[in-house]
This record gives structure tokens, C-alpha cells and sequence, in this order.
């Protein structure tokens, strides 16, 4: 847009205290689905509105808990609740899925839970997800403009969009917008996948150091102080 060259450009990623979200990350949420917990937890996170597709989601989990035992659990509140509330009831999964609501646990929750999903329709840099990665949390991604491939998959090109199938990516799973089927499957892979699973675990981690506070403070560094 602005025709700047990239040479002059420098990317710096939004900082994260990582220590204290992994302290945070510790204590079991109290809700009774992670007290001795034994059946696997999807987590979805954010506000219940459009942009977060939510219905793709619970959809997605109805079609992959005909195969595998599984709960969902979405934290954040909005005005969208009651349509969620009515795709839950007529899909019958009321006992299986749980609208939370507005959480100060957040990093408990996705540390307790098996898979982190986003079905966001668009985002910037997406905060929950980096969190998700720093906790070391198995990861999918909807491919939507812009922060998902950038987090999951940083050595693409970056105007990738997939439309179709599932890309397995460096960091974590990428489907394409909208696609109940494509994410259904995914869930299932990475749940009864338990090499797939643990070599997301261990690399999840591993993208989330790249967010550390400590690091990118070094980064601002550079760039300011470059030319003293």
C-alpha cells in the first residue's frame, strides 16, 4: 500500500510474558470437565460474534465426536450465544459442549485442553493462538487472512490461502475457511495420531519462545538504536 521498501521494513511479533502465562498455566481450571480428567478437550477462544465462526466449529466437533469421545469448550462471551445455543441444541450435543463465557483462566484452560482451534473468518496477529503455542498446545488454524500461516507455517508465503484439504504445517494444522469437513478431520487426526500429536506439542512450544518478551525487546532494540 505504501510502496515502502521491504528492505525497510522490520517485523516485530507481539511480546508475551511467557514465564507468568506458563505460571498462569499451571492451575486446573475449576469447571468439573478437567477435574480427573479422562476424555479429550477441544478449546475454542474468543468473542462469540461472526468473525470467530464458532458454528463452524461446533459442527466440525458434532461430525468428529461420532468417531472419537470428545468434549468443546468455547470461553468468551457476545451477543452471539444464542445462535451458538441453538446449533448445540439441534445438534443434541448439550452434555458435550460448553459455552463458558468470559474467563480470567485463560492459560489454564488452554493448557488442560488437547487441541486449541480457531476458526476465525479473519484476524491480525492472533493473540490466543500465540498463546496457545506457548503453553504447548497442539494447534489448528483456519488459513484466513492474515496471522494464522504466519504463526503455524512462517517459512510460506504469506497470501497462501488453501481452500480445500488440510496442510499440516511446520507449527500446527491449517484448514481452509468454512470447511466443517476439512476441520472435523483434522481433530480427529491429531487425537488418535500420537506421534503427530506429541511432534505438535514439542514444536508448539517451541513457536511460542519466538513471542517472548525478553526477545523482542532485543528486536526493538535493534531497530532503534541501529544507526547510533
Amino acid at each position: 500500500i505504501t510502496k515502502i521498501k521491504k528492505e525497510k521494513i522490520n517485523v516485530i511479533y507481539n511480546p508475551k510474558d511467557i514465564q507468568k502465562i506458563k505460571e498462569k498455566a499451571q492451575k486446573v481450571p475449576e469447571h468439573s470437565w478437567f477435574q480427573n480428567k479422562t476424555i479429550p478437550i477441544i478449546l475454542g477462544v474468543g468473542r462469540l460474534r461472526p468473525q470467530k465462526d464458532f458454528l463452524t466449529l461446533i459442527r466440525a466437533f458434532s461430525q468428529a465426536r461420532n468417531e472419537i469421545d470428545v468434549k468443546l469448550v468455547i470461553l468468551g462471551g457476545g451477543l452471539g450465544k444464542n445462535v451458538l445455543d441453538k446449533e448445540i441444541k439441534k445438534l443434541k450435543l448439550e452434555n458435550s459442549v460448553d459455552l463458558v463465557g468470559f474467563s480470567h483462566d485463560t492459560e489454564s484452560f488452554m493448557q488442560h485442553s488437547d487441541i486449541f482451534v480457531s476458526t476465525s473468518l479473519w484476524e491480525g496477529m492472533p493473540n490466543a493462538l500465540i498463546e496457545s503455542l506457548v503453553v504447548g498446545t497442539p494447534s489448528i488454524a483456519t488459513d484466513c487472512p492474515c496471522g494464522p500461516r504466519e504463526v503455524l507455517a512462517p517459512d510460506t508465503d504469506y497470501s497462501k490461502r488453501i481452500s480445500k484439504d488440510v496442510e499440516y504445517a511446520q507449527y500446527g494444522v491449517l484448514v481452509p475457511m468454512r470447511d466443517v469437513n476439512s476441520l472435523a478431520q483434522s481433530i480427529i487426526k491429531l487425537l488418535t495420531d500420537k506421534n503427530l500429536y506429541e511432534k505438535y506439542k514439542k514444536r508448539s512450544a517451541e513457536r511460542g519462545s519466538n513471542f517472548d518478551s525478553n526477545l523482542l525487546v532485543s528486536e526493538y532494540s535493534k531497530v532503534l538504536y541501529s544507526h547510533e
